[in-house]
């Protein structure tokens, strides 16, 4: 059995194979392995030796002599490669989650992978006598220690089939591109064969991958009084970051496992742009937002790798409204349209959203309905009036 190239990083990606038929009907004789393509950077280079790669195997692959080239050279550890594997454990108390790893390569577990650079593509053959199909299940494990409690319960894992699936959890995925962590609302994206992502669970359980031949699995939805999963992109022509915005009134003022998700990095200093919200003394890249009065503030960090104008805006229900404000004042309604942020190199901090339902009793009027660029908006009792990209108070004086 031979795999299509899978390129890392993709959620759904069409460039990966996947089986037809039921796994358990699969029936081979000869070498099984699984060929995977490592994804491009940003200079359209794959297999790039000054980065880390990540991959997931679905049947079980020697680490040490089970890699080879696609001509079928097998590759020497440590000389053409080197893996690492993620320990939860670790993280949870405060300490380096990746160690170096020269074991059989277990199916659904996320690796990160160095490579020499002289080829793009590696071969992965199954240990002989090894099952070809893993079971669609994997066991996660809800770490807790000494370490920050946004640290804990961190699993790295992976599609351990041979199909395509989803899972209900809340993921991050390593987009090799842009070199950044990219977040996966639950049951929202197919990962593809070979795809490992990390997810946060604040209890043992078992993770399932649900086949994309399944019924799609709906997220559950919460009471009327509340906006779920509002996009908020930040980007330019090179990259979008994006992250999602919850809030109800049962959100508490917490990090809350499995409604909150922590940004990850793999650098300080990425080379695109990134959108965090600032909350509870970490960077967040999924947050459940308290609502109060219809209403919830989220304070937002806008990180720039280069000084210059990019672009701010959302996907959202129209009933949600979404509002950009800096140091408090009013910037501009996003649900209207987009907004132009010129932004200095690094973090840029001072801004926020304020999310409301339109529904809410103090929600915007439109006064000029021919552009639809003229609202005015009460909060906290004072009236602003939004303007062509321009803030004004009740009595017409510009506050930005």
């Amino acid at each position: 059995m031979r795999n299509q190239s899978t390129t890392m990083g993709a959620i759904g990606a069409t460039t990966s194979g996947q089986l037809s038929t039921t796994q358990e009907n699969l029936n081979v004789t000869g070498d099984v392995f699984i060929d995977i393509t490592l994804g491009k950077n940003d200079e359209g280079k794959n297999g790039d030796p000054n980065q880390w790669h990540a991959f997931t195997v679905p049947f079980p692959v020697d680490a040490m002599n089970g890699v080879y080239d696609i001509d079928d050279n097998k590759l020497t550890n440590e000389v053409n490669y080197a893996i690492m594997d993620y320990h939860g454990d670790l993280r949870a108390n405060g300490q380096y989650g990746w160690k170096k790893y020269r074991g059989i390569l277990v199916p659904g577990t996320f690796y990160l992978m160095t490579v020499d650079g002289e080829r793009d593509t590696y071969r992965f053959k199954k240990v002989e006598d090894a099952a070809i199909v893993a079971p669609a299940t994997k066991a996660i494990t809800a770490y807790t220690g000494t370490g920050e409690s946004t640290d804990h319960g961190w699993n790295g894992v992976g599609n351990p089939t041979l199909m395509h699936g989803k899972v209900g959890y809340k993921a991050l995925i390593l987009n090799p591109k842009s070199y950044t962590y990219e977040p996966i609302p639950e049951n929202t994206a197919y990962f593809t064969v070979g795809t490992p992502f990390f997810i946060q669970t604040d209890a043992d359980g078992t993770m399932t991958m649900t086949a994309e031949t399944s019924a799609s699995l709906a997220p559950a939805r919460r009471a009327a009084a509340a906006v779920e999963n509002i996009k908020v992109m930040l980007g330019n022509s090179d990259y979008t970051d994006r992250l999602y915005v919850s809030a109800s009134e049962d959100a508490i003022n917490e990090y809350e496992i499995g409604k909150d998700l922590g940004k990850m990095a793999m650098t300080n200093t990425p080379r695109v742009v990134q959108i965090s919200a600032l909350a509870y003394d970490t960077r967040l890249c999924m947050i459940d937002a308290p609502m109060a009065n219809n209403e919830a503030l989220v304070a937002l960090n806008l990180y720039a790798p280069a000084n210059g104008e990019y672009t701010l805006s959302i996907e959202a229900q129209d009933n949600e409204k979404v509002y950009l404000l800096h140091e408090g004042t009013f910037v501009w309604d996003l649900s209207m349209s987009e907004y132009p942020i010129t932004l200095n190199k690094g973090d840029n901090t001072g801004y926020s959203i304020l999310v409301r339902r339109a529904d809410a009793p103090t929600s915007v009027e439109t006064i000029d309905g021919t552009n639809n660029q003229t609202e005015k908006l009460i909060h906290n009792g004072n009236l602003y009036i939004l303007h062509n990209g321009k803030v004004f108070d009740a009595v017409g004086t510009m506050l930005k």
